[in-house]
C-alpha cells in the first residue's frame, strides 16, 4: 500500500514549483508597473507613509528573489521559511482590507488580467477565497521549511558534491553521528 512517504519528495517539489511560479509572476507583473503598486500599497494604509514607498519598491524584487531560489531550491528551508513569512504578512494584509470593507484590487498582481492568474495568484477585487488561497500556498511553504533535504534541489545537489547526505543537521537525534545511523 503506498504511503505518503513515498510521494512526499514528489509533492513538495510540486509545491515549491507551484510558489516558484506563483512569486515569479506576481513579482514579475509588479516590477512591470512598479508604481502602480507602490499605490496600492499606500491605499491599503497599513504602514507609515514613511514605510508604505520603499516597502512597495522592494516588495516585488523580494517575491522574484523568493521565486529564483523556490524554482533552484536553493537555501530551500530557509526561502521557504522566508516565504511563509511573506504568505503571512499578506494574509494579514487582505485579512485587514476585508474587515475594513474594501474589496477592492488586491495588488497581487498588476496590469493582469487573466482568470487562471486570478484564482492562483490574486485578482481585481478582495474577498475570502484570497484568504483560502494564500493559506493554502502558506502551507505549502511552511511544508518545505519542516522538510529536511527536500528533492530535486541546489541544495541537495551541493551536499551530494560535498559528500555529504545534507541533513545531518535535521534528521539525526541527538547524540547520534550519522556514521551510526548507516
Amino acid at each position: 500500500m503506498p504511503t505518503m512517504a513515498r510521494f512526499w519528495p514528489y509533492l513538495t517539489v510540486g509545491f515549491r514549483l507551484f510558489l516558484a511560479t506563483v512569486f515569479f509572476v506576481a513579482g514579475g507583473s509588479k516590477v512591470v508597473q512598479l508604481w502602480a503598486f507602490v499605490h496600492t500599497v499606500e491605499g491599503y494604509h497599513m504602514l507609515p507613509e514613511a514605510l508604505a514607498r520603499p516597502f512597495g519598491l522592494a516588495l516585488p524584487w523580494i517575491e522574484l528573489l523568493l521565486g529564483l531560489y523556490l524554482l533552484l531550491g536553493l537555501f530551500i528551508r530557509v526561502t521557504a521559511a522566508v516565504t511563509a513569512a511573506v504568505l503571512g504578512m499578506f494574509l494579514l494584509a487582505l485579512a485587514t482590507q476585508i474587515a475594513r470593507g474594501h474589496t477592492g484590487n488586491c495588488g497581487c498582481v498588476v496590469g493582469l488580467n487573466n482568470p487562471i492568474i486570478n484564482v492562483f495568484i490574486g485578482g481585481d477585487s478582495i474577498g475570502a477565497w484570497d484568504i483560502v488561497r494564500d493559506g493554502i500556498l502558506l502551507l505549502m511553504a511552511a511544508a518545505l521549511a519542516l522538510t529536511s533535504n527536500p528533492a530535486f534541489t541546489v541544495d541537495r545537489w551541493m551536499a551530494a558534491r560535498r559528500g555529504d547526505s545534507g541533513d545531518e543537521h535535521y534528521d539525526a537525534p541527538a547524540g547520534i553521528s550519522q556514521d551510526a545511523r548507516r
